[in-house]
């Protein structure tokens, strides 16, 4: 295969061959002529498969089809990649010359030949021209033939393509190959469009076969499958589902916790118990906490209140205590509120996001001193990030005041900080007159710190004047 530099060398035509040196390409006139002769007439006589393979990809389109020619004439099939590009080849007489040499070469191919070259063909089907349509069909139907199935199992399986893997995948489909074995390739590839193809598949079996396939989808480690596999079995055995649903009550996956629900028959009052009985078990893991607080949370349990603040706010996992400062924000907003400001510059992403959006839910308004001593802890760039994302959703003069503040005290988040400011200015700039006083003052403060530590601000000091 070519690289990408040496492709792009090529389509120049700066890439040199035994036919073609830099400094004696002519578009036209004698020397062109002789040029154009000369060459051509060098590839009559061609032997060399990577010269060959640099002249298939010549700008100059009489050398790539007398390349092409000369490839079908020695039966060059390590070149039918590039045969099957031109296919596409803005020149009409070069794509009718690349079909005729491909099916020619068709003719006495096998799996082994053809496999190398199937990505190519994958990009010629993926077009869908119909003048490529009966070209393109002749090809699948040899790839479709009960011999080369297992051939075709086997690379969709290996490949990293997802483009590859999805056109084997739609060949196995036309063809005769067993459909269990198919489902299987579609489930275990890491690919949502497969995995959904094979879905599809196991719904056109009877009830028994699904039931089936829901207990070995509700054992995978992909949520939304487990989904799929509950209400398979819902449909195929509804008491069944209901016994399988109650394990998944607590999933982290909402859709599936939801699903759940509705399948098991408790009522609301029961699931908030079965959370809050789960919360008090010792060996709860922090999934199971994380879900039964936010279940707390979403129930209005008030009474719960005081175990959250005096276990899980302490717990070592920050996801876990990330969740309960959202269910505390809920639950008793006069007990979240003097919690959150330090929560929100906390180097853990889980505790410093919770406490940013519940704060944003509890309308928490910082004052100015309070900003700038939460900014006076933006060490990491996570902090930084995370406080410019808060005051972004509050107000748009404090967005630029928190950015200033930063660059003021922190000397590593000034690109950050400048560049949030670019942004700021070209799309705020007519409001600056209705600011309040003291958000002015403040800014001012920071751009003068600022020019005096050399950081040049003369286009947003004009703007703002």
């Amino acid at each position: 295969m070519l690289t990408l530099a040496r492709r792009i060398l090529v389509a120049l035509g700066l890439a040199r061959t035994q036919v073609w040196q830099p400094g004696h390409y002519f578009s036209s006139g004698d020397e062109y002529q002789r040029w154009l002769e000369s060459g051509t007439a060098r590839i009559r006589d061609m032997v060399d498969m990577e010269e060959l393979r640099l002249l298939l990809a010549h700008r100059n389109g009489y050398l790539r089809e007398a390349a092409l020619r000369r490839a079908g004439e020695l039966h060059a099939t390590a070149l039918w990649t590039e045969v099957l590009g031109l296919c596409n080849d803005w020149v009409a007489p070069i794509r009718a010359r690349a079909k005729r040499v491909s099916l020619g070469w068709l003719r006495d191919a096998d799996i082994s030949t053809l496999l190398p070259h199937l990505p190519a063909l994958a990009e010629l089907a993926s077009r869908r021209r119909e003048d490529h349509a009966a070209f393109v069909a002749q090809f699948e139907s040899r790839l479709m033939e009960d011999q080369n199935l297992t051939s075709l199992f086997e690379t969709a399986g290996a490949s990293d393509s997802r483009k590859l893997a999805r056109y084997c995948f739609a060949l196995l489909e036309r063809s005769a190959f067993p459909q269990a074995r198919l489902i299987e390739l579609g489930l275990a590839k890491a690919d949502v469009t497969l995995q959904g193809r094979a879905l599809q598949l196991i719904r056109s079996l009877s009830a028994g076969e699904q039931a089936g396939y829901a207990l070995s989808l509700l054992a995978s480690r992909r949520n939304y499958l487990r989904w799929y596999g509950l209400d398979m079995l819902w449909r195929a055995d509804p008491a069944g589902a209901r016994e399988v649903a109650l394990g998944h009550l607590l999933s982290p996956y909402a859709a599936l916790r939801d699903k759940a629900f509705k399948l098991s028959g408790l009522s609301r009052e029961a699931l908030l118990a079965l959370a809050e009985q789960r919360l008090r078990s010792p060996g709860a893991g922090s999934s199971d906490i994380r879900v039964g607080l936010l279940l707390l949370a979403s129930g209005g349990k008030k009474d719960c209140a005081g175990l959250v603040h005096s276990i899980y706010l302490k717990h070592p996992a920050p996801t876990v205590r990330g969740a309960a400062l959202l269910t505390l924000a809920r639950l008793s907003p006069e007990e979240a509120g003097p919690l959150l400001l330090p929560a929100v510059v906390s180097e853990f992403s889980a505790v410093g996001r919770a406490a940013m959006l519940a704060a944003l839910a509890l309308e928490l308004k910082p004052s100015q001193a309070q900003w700038r001593e939460l900014a006076a802890q933006a060490n990491s760039a996570t902090v930084a990030q995370r406080m410019h994302r808060w005051a972004h959703s509050m107000d748009k003069w404090l967005e630029l005041a928190v950015l200033l503040e930063i660059a003021c005290l922190h000397p590593q988040h000034r690109p950050f900080c400048f560049d949030g400011t670019r942004r700021w200015t070209v799309a705020f700039n007519r409001s600056w007159e209705a600011l309040d006083a003291e958000t002015r003052e403040w800014i001012f403060s920071n751009l003068a710190l600022l020019d005096g530590m050399g950081m040049k601000l003369d286009g947003l000091k004009f703007f703002l004047d």
